[in-house]
């Protein structure tokens, strides 16, 4: 294993940094503040709005559907309900960057653009600068996730100063914002597609929801139109406190099973989480009436505000009136972290070590706000685009995927949708990373197969922008590669210890190297062993 339970390698000294207006104590945050955030009166004559909840400047517009991180919360085949999505997130774009917080002094008097100064580059140099404050002769970078834009722009500007560089579960060195949102729809369509590959294997021929797709003749190249066409006829809702159905759409669906998706990389259950719900949601595979409370617990996940733990420093009584407040449930509106651009607040380190003074470090924003990835991401890519041209992308996305005729790729569309309204229009001008074929950095290079979050593509990109580097790759399924992600027969712990003997001692697999999977993804919990 080369990390213990807390991150830590062995025979390294380890340190993290926070990102310029990113974590506990940014100041200023690009996050909203706890102190905008309200509750408002009961009875309202309207549907409430975002605005009764928040007054920050930086709050999506009212109207705006919950749009997260790859999901939008409509149907991403209904063009006027993806227009609106574009149009308000344009809006956002245009009037959160002209917010009076982001206008700073700095000591000499010069005045400047808070928002210029927060991408990935910028990072890249703050690494640096720790770097030359402690005297160390090379930075080592484990880079997961975003972490991989991270080590490697540093890779790329300071190739002098990088040592041992791990890039796993990768973003893209070289797409406009535009490109982002399609590849990443990609990687969403890969591994619905797989999902449903392995759900017509005889393997997974007695499952509850693989029989009944079988039953609907869906097997053969996997027709996922049909689960979608089913979801949309049984139009499955919640009751709300007034007892008024609230309706589960099929982007917010889409943005669930992502989830679970992802979490294969970190918990080891393979895709049985994802079978799970789709089970409970279609009552003639489940054998009883389970969406109901199916659907409850997806907005309960997503349509409610945003969770602020007792131990955070930004609590008070004031955040103890709203946090966590279900507005699904409470007031007929689907109003999440993502709307009011502020993250839940957890605390797991001082329960974990019992440190006395752990409330001024160990306590962390989550990343649900969905502001961060704008003004980072937006700032990272360059493309900026109309809602016009964003509505022609989709369309195209939609015929040339299939998507109007697959309800894989009508979740991958989703995924797009998400992903591209928060960036395409950010109204800060591009400071792009300058990743590109580095010869001199001898990086190592991990990617799993069907990873819903970062496309293989973008592994493969990654590997081209190091032509010394190293590309390790595995054919399993969730977000990276990690221990964590060790299901029943896998194949991972090949790669672990592969990658454990580069931190240890610098020795590379050879290029191209494969971790095998030996048996099906889990499916079904009685595959999985925890």
């Amino acid at each position: 294993m080369y990390k213990d339970s807390l991150g830590n390698f062995d025979g390294y000294s380890n340190w993290a940094i926070s990102q310029r207006g990113i974590g506990p104590n940014a100041n200023p945050s690009l996050e909203c503040a706890a102190s905008d955030m309200q509750l408002p009166p009961d009875g309202l004559a309207r549907e409430y709005q975002i605005s009764d909840f928040t007054a920050c400047d930086c709050k999506m517009p009212d109207g705006s559907p919950l749009t997260g991180q790859s999901f939008a919360n409509i149907n991403p085949l209904n063009a006027s309900e993806v227009e609106n999505v574009f149009v308000r997130m344009h809006e956002r774009s245009r009037v959160c960057p002209g917010a009076p917080k982001w206008q700073l002094t700095g000591p000499t008097g010069k005045e400047y653009d808070f928002l210029q100064w927060v991408g990935t580059t910028m990072l890249a140099h703050d690494i640096e600068a720790f770097r030359n404050a402690i005297c160390a002769p090379r930075m080592h970078i484990d880079g997961i996730s975003y972490g991989t834009a991270v080590a490697s722009t540093y890779a790329t500007i300071f190739p002098g100063t990088t040592g041992r560089v791990v890039l796993n579960g990768n973003m893209p060195p070289d797409v406009d914002t535009m490109e982002f949102g399609t590849t990443n729809a990609g990687a969403m369509q890969q591994a619905v597609a797989y999902l449903g590959r392995l759900c017509a294997t005889a393997t997974y021929a007695q499952n509850s929801f693989c029989a009944w797709l079988a039953a609907e003749g869906s097997f053969g190249e996997y027709d996922g139109a049909r689960v979608l066409s089913r979801f949309k006829e049984l139009k499955i809702s919640a009751p709300t406190r007034s007892g008024e159905p609230f309706f589960l759409t099929p982007g917010l669906l889409g943005g669930y099973l992502q989830e679970k998706m992802i979490e294969a990389g970190f918990v080891p259950k393979g895709w049985a989480p994802v079978l799970e719900v789709l089970q409970a949601l279609f009552p003639l595979a489940a054998g009883g009436d389970t969406a109901t409370s199916q659907a409850a617990e997806i907005f309960d996940h997503y349509c409610r505000l945003p969770k602020i733990d007792p131990e955070a420093p930004i609590y008070t009584e004031a955040v103890a009136t709203w946090s966590g407040k279900r507005t699904w449930y409470e007031y007929g509106v689907c109003i999440g972290p993502q709307q009011v651009g502020l993250s839940d607040w957890t605390c797991p380190y001082p329960r974990l070590l019992g440190n006395p003074t752990w409330s001024q470090w160990a306590c962390r924003p989550e990343v649900n706000g969905f502001m961060n990835e704008a003004a980072v991401i937006g700032l990272d890519y360059d493309g900026r685009y109309t809602v016009t041209q964003a509505m022609g992308t989709w369309q195209t996305l939609v015929t040339s995927s299939g998507a109007d005729r697959d309800g894989g790729s009508e979740l991958a569309v989703g995924a797009f949708v998400g992903i591209t309204a928060n960036i395409f229009a950010w109204g800060e001008l591009s400071t792009p990373c300058p990743v590109a074929f580095r010869g001199d950095v001898s990086a190592l290079i991990v990617g799993n197969l069907y990873d819903p979050a970062t496309s293989y593509t973008w592994t493969k990109r990654m590997r081209h922008a190091f032509p010394h580097a190293v590309m390790m790759t595995w054919q399993g399924v969730g977000h990276t590669a990690s221990a964590g992600g060790n299901y029943p027969d896998s194949g991972i712990m090949g790669c672990i210890r592969r990658i454990s003997a580069y931190w240890k001692n610098g020795t590379l697999p050879d290029d191209g190297y494969v971790c095998h999977q030996t048996a099906a993804v889990p499916l079904q919990q009685s595959a999985v062993h925890v």
